[in-house]
């Protein structure tokens, strides 16, 4: 009860907020894209960059930003937060997207699935004297997701030198991320039979490909960045096709042999894409990165880890047509 009373202190009136490790996170990201692209990172070049209007997206901008200046003090830098760029920031909710008949259940199975790997039967028979008096007053599930997430939340406070790890086996830190797999996998339309609520991320693809098509018309090297949250980056690694987040399956007990979300969205959860012009050459290559790691798409190439910009290009607006989005009416 100590250690919670230090947490909620922390906490208190922070939702919403960036950590200082989050702020590091994101300097660093900034330096290892000077570090590896010094061809382009050392030119007076301009970048532009977007954020939610979400307090820790706008810091995490800011943060990124100023270590780009720090490394290269020449570069000419526009930062905006404005409502006017969320409808491609965030998941966009005026697209109309199609019911499902097995959502549902899905749903339901999840329940299940969240009550059998967070029951806290063992922690209420540890942590209270009489946890059988303790659940006329405390429900044993909500008890334990709400233990797993400040123990889990732990890591990005390490200024706090705070743990309940030991209040928690390894197989229950495991079985909690079990939970929370599963349960993005289908918040974000990405287990067969889903709802596809990864249509509302179809304006970012949308804006990455119109924004690209620009920079390579205009023959000028430009950095462009966009700063969301990891409800956008999940479903954008969907639909882009990567490897690591298209291995979905309503087999939950064995979802996170093939699809795990601390692969996909941890903190400073990124995605880039990095173009390459031959010299002499219009062709264009882009290569693909999902946390600073390559990652391939379903798209042939004849030089992997890079591809050709015409085919991708083409392939991922084909995917948006054949897509047919249509949006709700307006009252």
């Amino acid at each position: 009860m100590c250690r919670l009373k230090v947490a909620a202190e922390n906490a208190f009136h922070r939702d919403g907020d960036l950590t200082q490790l989050g702020g590091q996170q994101h300097r660093a990201i900034a330096h290892r894209l000077c570090v590896n692209y010094p061809s382009l990172m050392k030119q007076p070049i301009c970048v532009k960059a977007n954020s939610s209007t979400v307090r820790r997206c706008m810091l995490s901008m800011a943060n990124f930003c100023l270590e780009l200046k720090t490394m290269n003090p020449l570069l000419t830098i526009m930062m905006d937060a404005s409502e006017h760029d969320m409808y491609y920031l965030l998941p966009n909710d005026s697209i109309s997207i199609p019911e499902s008949e097995t959502d549902g259940p899905l749903y339901e199975k999840l329940d299940k699935f969240c009550h059998k790997m967070l029951n806290g039967h063992r922690l209420m028979g540890v942590l209270f004297n009489d946890a059988k008096a303790a659940t006329e007053y405390i429900d044993d599930y909500r008890f334990a997701d709400g233990l797993w997430n400040i123990a889990s939340d732990m890591s990005c406070l390490p200024e706090l030198n705070l743990t309940f790890d030991d209040l928690l086996t390894e197989d229950e830190l495991i079985d909690g991320f079990r939970a929370y797999n599963a349960s993005w996998c289908l918040w974000e339309g990405l287990m067969p039979g889903s709802r596809h609520n990864y249509y509302a991320i179809y304006p970012l693809l949308m804006n990455f490909l119109n924004e690209a098509d620009l920079a390579v018309a205009s023959g000028k090297p430009s950095v462009r960045l966009r700063f969301g949250h990891d409800s956008v980056v999940l479903p954008f690694s969907f639909i882009m096709g990567f490897k690591e987040a298209i291995h979905g399956t309503d087999d939950m007990e064995n979802l996170h042999k093939q699809f795990t979300i601390f692969r996909l969205i941890p903190m400073a959860g990124n995605i880039q894409w990095i173009f390459f012009r031959k010299q002499d050459s219009d062709d264009v290559l882009v290569k693909f990165l999902m946390n600073e790691n390559e990652t391939s798409i379903p798209i042939e190439t004849d030089c992997y880890p890079f591809y050709h910009w015409k085919d991708v290009s083409a392939y991922y607006r084909k995917m948006l047509k054949d897509a047919n989005i249509t949006y709700k009416k307006t009252k």
